[in-house]
Order: C-alpha cells, then sequence, then structure tokens
C-alpha cells in the first residue's frame, strides 16, 4: 500500500513565544512515558502544490517519476521522519497561568549531522470539525533553535509553555516539528493543519467555557467554503483571492480584539517570505459573527501561507491555510554534507535537493551549491542549468579536502529562468558555537562536558580543603608534644 503524501520539505514557522523557556540535553535513549512518536495524519492527501512524493508501508520516499539515474537521487540523502521526536508534559491537567513542562527525546537516524536545527510547537483545543478543519489553534512558536544533532545521535530536551489566563476549558493537544536551516522539513509538515512530528494531549479545566475566536469552520476564498485539512486548493496564475474569516463572540459582553493578517510566500519560517500584513482592532457584538474580508489580487507563482492570529488579552485564536498559484517558482528543499567536520584526504559529498513548488511540471532556471571556509574559499562547488522539475532532484559535489575543517559554510542558491535568484539557503557548520548553545541551555548532568568539569573542580576543592584540614592537625599535634 502507499500513501501519497505532498511533502515540499522545507518550510518553517519562527514564531517566538515570550513565554517559552527552552532547554537541551545531554544524550539519552529513554524514551519518556506515554510518549507519543510521529503522531500524523498521512492518510489524507496533504498536499501543498507540487513535490508529490509516494512512501511506502515504512514511510520511506518512493521518487517512482523522477528523470535522475536511478541509482542515486535525492531521496538518498533527504528522508523525511528521518529525525524522528518523542514528547512527554509533566502533568495530565493545568489552570490558567500554569506552566506546561514539555519534554522529550529528539533522534536523528541520518548517517551525517543536522545542524541549525528548529523545534516548533502548536497548541491547540480540540475542535468538533476536526476532520475538516482540525483543531482550533491558540498559539505557536519555536520551542528550541541552534540544534545540532550529529549522525544517529538522541538528545533529551525541554520546554515550558505558559497556559494564558484567557484560555478556555477544554482539551487540548501540543504538536511538536521539527525543521532545520528555519526551511527543510525533517519531523512533520509545519505549514499543514494535520501533519505533525509529535503529539500529546493534556486538560485545562479552566471556569471560561466559551470567548471569542476565529470560526476556522466557516472560512470562504472566492465564495467557495475552505476545509483546512483538504488539499491544497490551486488557483491560476495572476489569480485574485478574495478571503472571508468570520469572528465570533460567544461570550455575554462585547469584546474588542486585535486581528493580524499576514500573506506569506511559501510559508511563515523567514520573515523575508512575507508579502503583506493587515491589522486592525474589531469591536464585536454579544453573539455576534464579524467577517474580516482580505483581498490579495494578482497574485504571482507559487505556493503560499495565510496566517491570521486573533488577540483577546492574553488568549490567542491563530488559523493557517495553504494555496498555490501555477506556474514556475523554483526552490530549494533540502542540504548538507555527508559527513562532519571534515578531514584531510577523506572523501565527502556535498548534497541539495530542488525542485518547482508548484503544480506547474517544469521551468528551466540554474542551481549553485557552494562549500566554503568561513574565510570564503572555495571547497566545492557544483552548478547545474536546465530544467527545474516538480519533483525533486539531486545536486551533488563529490571532493576530497585538501586539510581539515571544524567550520565551514554551506550556500545553496536557485534562480529561475530570467536570472532572479528566487530562494537561498546558508548552513553554518560551527561545532564550536553548537557545543556553547547546547550547554548554555541544559540542565541535564548525563554526559555534559560542562558537568564533569564542575564536579572535578569541586573534587579538587574538597581535596586541597581535606589536605589543608590534616596540615593543621599535625602541626597543632606537634606543637601540643613540643609543650
Amino acid at each position: 500500500m502507499f500513501l501519497t503524501l505532498s511533502v515540499a520539505v522545507f518550510g518553517l514557522a519562527f514564531f517566538v513565544s515570550g513565554k517559552t523557556q527552552a532547554q537541551v540535553g545531554g544524550q539519552t535513549n529513554a524514551t519518556p512515558k506515554d510518549a507519543t512518536v510521529q503522531s500524523s495524519d498521512p492518510s489524507s492527501e496533504a498536499g501543498f502544490g507540487g513535490h508529490w512524493v509516494k512512501f511506502d508501508d515504512q514511510g520511506n520516499p518512493v521518487n517512482e517519476n523522477s528523470d535522475q539515474p536511478k541509482e542515486e537521487g535525492c531521496f538518498d540523502y533527504y528522508k523525511f521522519g528521518s529525525v524522528s521526536l518523542t514528547e512527554d508534559v509533566d502533568k495530565d491537567a493545568y489552570a490558567p497561568g500554569n506552566d506546561v513542562k514539555v519534554s522529550g527525546v529528539m533522534t536523528n537516524s541520518n548517517a551525517y549531522p543536522i545542524i541549525d536545527g528548529q523545534i516548533i510547537a502548536w497548541v491547540m483545543r480540540n475542535n468538533a470539525d476536526v476532520m475538516n478543519n482540525s483543531d482550533h489553534e491558540i498559539d505557536e512558536f519555536v520551542a528550541l533553535d541552534n540544534i545540532t544533532l550529529k549522525e544517529n545521535e538522541s538528545r533529551n530536551f525541554e520546554f515550558n509553555w505558559k497556559v494564558p489566563q484567557g484560555v478556555l476549558a477544554g482539551n487540548y493537544k501540543i504538536a511538536l516539528f521539527f525543521q532545520a536551516s528555519h526551511q527543510y522539513n525533517l519531523a512533520g509538515l509545519y505549514f499543514l493543519n494535520n501533519v505533525y512530528g509529535a503529539l500529546k494531549s493534556f486538560t485545562i479545566p479552566s471556569s471560561q467555557e466559551k470567548g471569542a475566536m476565529i470560526d476556522r469552520n466557516n472560512l470562504t476564498a472566492n465564495g467557495q467554503k475552505i476545509k483546512l485539512r483538504d488539499l491544497v486548493q490551486k488557483y491560476a496564475q495572476g489569480a485574485n483571492v478574495d478571503l472571508n474569516v468570520p469572528l465570533v463572540n460567544q461570550v455575554s459582553l462585547e469584546k474588542k480584539v486585535n486581528v493580524k493578517s499576514e500573506l506569506f510566500f511559501w510559508d511563515t519560517s523567514r520573515a523575508e517570505n512575507l508579502v503583506k500584513t493587515d491589522q486592525a482592532d474589531y469591536d464585536l457584538k454579544v453573539g455576534q459573527s464579524q467577517k474580516v474580508n482580505l483581498k490579495y489580487d494578482n497574485l504571482s507563482s507559487g505556493a503560499y501561507q495565510f496566517r491570521m492570529t486573533m488577540t483577546d488579552g492574553d488568549a490567542k485564536s491563530i488559523v493557517n491555510w495553504r494555496f498555490a498559484v501555477d506556474g514556475f517558482a523554483p526552490r530549494v528543499g533540502f542540504s548538507g554534507l555527508d559527513k562532519f567536520p571534515l578531514k584531510k584526504g577523506e572523501s565527502a559529498k556535498l548534497f541539495g535537493c530542488y525542485s518547482n513548488s508548484t503544480y506547474f511540471p517544469k521551468g528551466t532556471g540554474k542551481v549553485i551549491i557552494t562549500l566554503q571556509d568561513f574565510q570564503g574559499n572555495q571547497i566545492a562547488k557544483k552548478e547545474y542549468s536546465g530544467d527545474i522539475l516538480a519533483q525533486y532532484s539531486l545536486i551533488k559535489a563529490d571532493f576530497t579536502p585538501a586539510q581539515d575543517y571544524n567550520q565551514a559554510k554551506v550556500l545553496f542558491e536557485i534562480y529561475d529562468e530570467s536570472g532572479k535568484l528566487t530562494n537561498t539557503v546558508t548552513q553554518t557548520y560551527d561545532y564550536s558555537q553548537e557545543k556553547k548553545a547546547s550547554t548554555a541551555v541544559s540542565n541535564n548532568s548525563g554526559n555534559n562536558p560542562s558537568n564533569f568539569f564542575k564536579l572535578a573542580i569541586l573534587i579538587l576543592l574538597g581535596l586541597l580543603g581535606l589536605s589543608v584540614i590534616i596540615t593543621v592537625v599535625v602541626i597543632v599535634n606537634r606543637r601540643l608534644k613540643e609543650k
């Protein structure tokens, strides 16, 4: 049995909440109790424009239609789900103002290191219409950043999420995703409403049963009702999209809320993806619904992500919707090194995956992937000019370094037929920075070198103190004997 899943595996939402505390610990192979692994729902086609990929029963991608040589392709290097997450919370129920302590294990099953990783969290309240529109999202943020996972490494992680005072009573979930370089998806698809890397449930028995929120079950686009879990809606090149988003007030008091609407090219992961922002206050009458109308005209080719955030005090209601506009919009999908640090005389590979990011079958462009040292000197480079397909294609450079490298940068660029740079990602390999990041946020003993160092200092100080005491006792005894 094959499951068809549209995986444009490069997106990352850069949502940073001021109410999060994050920690990354040492190595571990333990799994927290009741942890949920890879809680996703690929049973429906989670399309988003382009990159249609089949998965076998073990979740391995099968690229049947690729024009690349069969002996090697993109999926020999990029494996969706190759970073796995387990997740647990410290309690079953929380009150408004409590901290939810989230912990778990992240595992890199690749034979190469993953650098500049992020764990992203969505917090959701159960929705009766979950099968069509997923759960009510109330928060999203980057929980952990600057993560390095060495090949086949597992590490603990931990962060806190504070329950808002204005939260509604209900059953909740925290969904987790793992991305690299704020673009490459390795666990879950952050920009979709039903493909999660891990999922954990808890309850909030608040006294507030009703509130003001976005009515995610009744969005329309160009007069057609949106089902947020459906395949990505496709529009013609240059299309106009007229969105209507209803706000509802279920309480017996008028509510003044702030609504921020954002349209991003591809996804919400990077600030440079932002196309347009609208923000305004709305007065919601008791028991009434008010629609927010947004018009996006003459859209260029590519995949888009719409996000609306309604704020009521410290409580939020969030909706994300993805759609595609036909045409040619090339984009990089994944990149890296098959080993690091690099050793003099040992062969290595620089690799990248790329494609067109819409349903449009192909276009012509140029792809360049470069490896440099920190002084800008080239270590390896590969260029390609020609057809860029909707399926992932591989670009690869085999090289043998002339010296050791503990620091290096990968620059991956893609251009359209006019020579316009449409997407670029820079990856910085620096293990000294990784050590600083991991120890700065770690509170675990485990195999953390800084803890061993502290312990050694304490032992030496203890021995020194004991030596001083013994010396004093010996001197005192001698003087007593002399008397």
